[in-house]
């Protein structure tokens, strides 16, 4: 339940990005892909999923195009069904993998790093190119470095006038070679010092039965651990009637 600074306001730019494109997808009657970071794990893809109740493809699994098509195609007929639009929203990582997915051009790679640079317009375009010719009129939207570039969430700033306090508590105390974290208490979260080496290692969703790699969605689980972390900022998780009905045009 450790969560680290940026997080809550990563998440919470993507919802809100993620959550305004259902108008476009309804009026539209597309497939709208919503790209964001996520190279190696599925944290933010957790988040979004979770609020904006969206299908999530993550970067910590690898998918054949037939099973995400499969899984898109559902999505669509179920709002058809219940709407009387087929559409389907849809959150990707930047690190995606889908077998069918065609590298770029080798005059766009660039390397970085992490030995390649991820390229999420790429992902975009060939995401809209795979479902184009499945049948699907499609589009996208593409959100990198504004999740961190837009001003935190006042969350985050409470989070991190704590970690700054006990930054300063642990060099009056001699500590060195630690890291302020948060982990859960109550309803919201308390820092605790951990050596710097365990606070730097990567954390994967997978395994945590936070996420349904099947069904592409959010468990309850997530909520239950992380749902205070962002109530302050986004209320309550979005049902897909709210976000239909609050975009809705009458046809």
């Amino acid at each position: 339940s450790l969560i680290t600074l940026g997080y809550e306001t990563a998440v919470v730019n993507a919802v809100n990005f993620t959550k305004s494109h259902y108008n476009t997808a309804m009026t539209s009657e597309k497939v709208f892909y919503v790209v964001t970071f996520g190279r190696d794990t599925d944290w933010i893809g957790c988040g979004v999923s979770s609020y904006a109740d969206v299908l999530s493809i993550g970067a910590e699994e690898s998918y054949s195009w037939d099973f995400i098509n499969g899984k898109i195609s559902e999505d669509v007929k179920s709002n058809l069904q219940k709407y009387g639009v087929g559409f389907s929203v849809v959150h990707v990582s930047e690190g995606v993998q889908i077998n069918e997915m065609r590298k770029p051009p080798e005059e766009h790679q660039k390397g970085d790093v992490h030995e390649k640079k991820l390229q999420p317009k790429w992902v975009a375009l060939e995401l809209e190119r795979l479902s184009e010719a499945s049948g699907f009129n499609s589009t996208s939207q593409v959100y990198e470095y504004i999740l961190r570039d837009l001003p935190p969430t006042e969350t985050d700033k409470r989070l991190a006038k704590m970690a700054g306090k006990e930054c300063i508590e642990a060099i009056l105390d001699g500590e060195f070679g630690v890291c302020p974290a948060f982990e859960l208490n109550g309803d919201f979260y308390s820092v605790v010092r951990m050596p710097l080496i365990d606070v730097a290692k990567k954390s994967f969703i997978k395994g945590k039965g936070f996420f349904d790699y099947d069904q592409l969605k959010t468990t309850p689980k997530f909520l239950e651990i992380y749902g205070n972390l962002f109530r302050e900022s986004l209320g309550e998780p979005f049902s897909r009637d709210e976000l239909v009905y609050m975009n809705r045009v009458e046809r």
